[in-house]
């Protein structure tokens, strides 16, 4: 299991804005475990788990529901440092798309995001892949809030997603979170994502300069292979599990593939450590559905769906020859 980290740059400016509301942001940082310190470098490291419990504390404190998502329209492209400069620099917004997806891990690890294309419709997801960071339901909304505002600074402040869909139940209301993003906000969803239009996956971002994409994208390499270079293949792996999933359980060929490895390569690799695909599918999966069920707010259809499974029933019998027992605690409706 890959613990997951964050960029300082990110914690900064959840504190920045608290600081300009409330005197509380030392004591909170001191609450998770973190320290005004730490985000002194912006390139340095925190721990995604104690970003996410600072959120949400930060949130409450505030007694601001909509903290996140209201702090994601802030954000621009260099806000997300050499991976923003990459995206503002595609030919097509699928390409810039695209460099999110692949290059995540330069910014935050423990984390997928993934694009798919379902006709008129394109959903982009994001998910944490480190099951102990837990709900981080400010997170998953300045996250989805952040990048629909990288995408209008992209291709026009006229864009809007068609939805935008949160993993977590709704609150009593949920207008200001419409009148925010500017487009219908569904909760309870299996995943968390922005359903776009594919149509707009053909436009150019405004200014690009693609001749600068080699310089940038070595930049952004760099630091992957940086924050990466201790990560066992199955922990990469485990990750690409975490991404592919959902749509069905992934072959070798298709993980090696996202890897950039060859088929063979990655069985010997996996071999060599110990384990197979098939191990870490499972284990991912038992990871994810303790998780889940721990959250009390998924039926088992919308946990069966983010595990790959064909429906409720074959989640459940799967369920029970891991622990022996059926899931529990899950709200009606499964």
């Amino acid at each position: 299991m890959t613990v997951g980290t964050i960029r300082a740059t990110v914690l900064a400016r959840v504190v920045r804005n608290l600081d300009a509301r409330s005197g509380q942001a030392d004591a909170l940082l001191h609450e998770v475990g973190l320290n005004r310190g730490l985000i002194s470098d912006d390139y340095s490291l925190v721990s995604l788990k104690s970003y996410a419990r600072f959120f949400d504390r930060a949130a409450a404190e505030l007694g601001d529901r909509w903290f996140g998502l209201r702090l994601g329209t802030e954000i621009r492209p260099v806000d997300l440092g050499p991976i923003g400069a990459l995206m503002s620099n595609a030919s097509t917004l699928s390409q810039g798309l695209d460099d999110l997806c692949r290059h995540i891990e330069a910014l935050q690890s423990a984390t997928a995001f993934s694009i798919h294309r379902r006709g008129a419709q394109t959903h982009l997801t994001y998910r944490i892949t480190d099951p102990t960071v837990g709900p981080a339901i400010q997170d998953a909304e300045f996250t989805l809030s952040a990048t629909c505002n990288v995408i209008r600074s992209l291709i026009g402040s006229h864009w809007s997603p068609i939805e935008l869909h949160l993993r977590h139940p709704a609150p009593q209301t949920t207008a200001i979170a419409q009148q925010t993003i500017g487009a219908p906000v569904v909760f309870g969803n299996s995943l968390n994502s922005i359903v776009l239009r594919s149509a707009d996956l053909a436009l150019a971002p405004l200014n690009a300069q693609p001749d600068l994409r080699t310089f940038l994208e070595r930049h952004v390499l760099d630091l992957i292979q940086e924050k990466g270079s201790h990560r066992s293949t199955a922990e990469r792996v485990d990750a690409v599990i975490a991404l592919l999933l959902p749509h069905g359980v992934p072959t070798l060929a298709r993980v090696a593939g996202e890897i950039g490895w060859s088929a063979r390569s990655l069985q010997r690799a996996l071999t060599d450590e110990g384990t197979s695909l098939r191990t870490l599918v499972q284990q991912h999966r038992h990871r994810v559905a303790q998780a889940m069920l721990e959250e009390r707010t998924h039926s088992h259809a919308a946990i069966a769906h983010a595990l790959g499974y064909a429906d409720a029933t074959v989640f459940w019998r799967a369920y029970k020859s891991w622990t022996g027992s059926p899931p529990s605690g899950i709200r009606k409706g499964h």
